[in-house]
């Protein structure tokens, strides 16, 4: 059974969660419906081809995942906290090796696990005036 994941609506932790309908089903939409090993074929012809067409699909839907995170999950500034975007998809990488039919989008979910117990919370001070 194929497991379709998407960031948004469906991340949980154990003191947030996002909606789903009554029966914990939601619509997943996107590259996170592929599985890992499409993306691992994407990560392998970027590394020996310079070809960044594929690789450049996944690093976008990626960051719009992240933003809508950010966005999404109160008391979140940038869930990446001091993770760099390379960091991130380099935990992908391995992931997606590891467990290569699983959705894209469910090893997104396992970097925000991963990520959020040091996502930052907020962002800096506005200058006072």
């Amino acid at each position: 059974m194929i497991r379709i994941i998407t960031l948004v609506l469906c991340l949980s932790f154990a003191s947030m969660s996002f909606g789903t309908d009554e029966n914990g089903n939601y619509v997943g939409l996107g590259l996170g419906t592929n599985s890992c090993d499409k993306f691992i074929s994407a990560f392998d012809q970027a590394n020996k081809t310079q070809n960044l067409i594929e690789i450049n699909r996944y690093i976008s839907y990626t960051n719009g995942a992240l933003t809508g995170i950010n966005i999404a999950l109160e008391n979140t500034y940038n869930i990446l906290g001091g993770t760099e975007l390379t960091g991130a998809l380099f935990f992908l990488e391995k992931y997606c090796r590891d467990n290569p039919l699983d959705d894209y989008g469910y090893a997104l979910y396992e970097l925000l696990v991963e990520l959020e117990s040091n996502r930052t919370l907020s962002g800096p001070l506005a200058p006072s005036q």
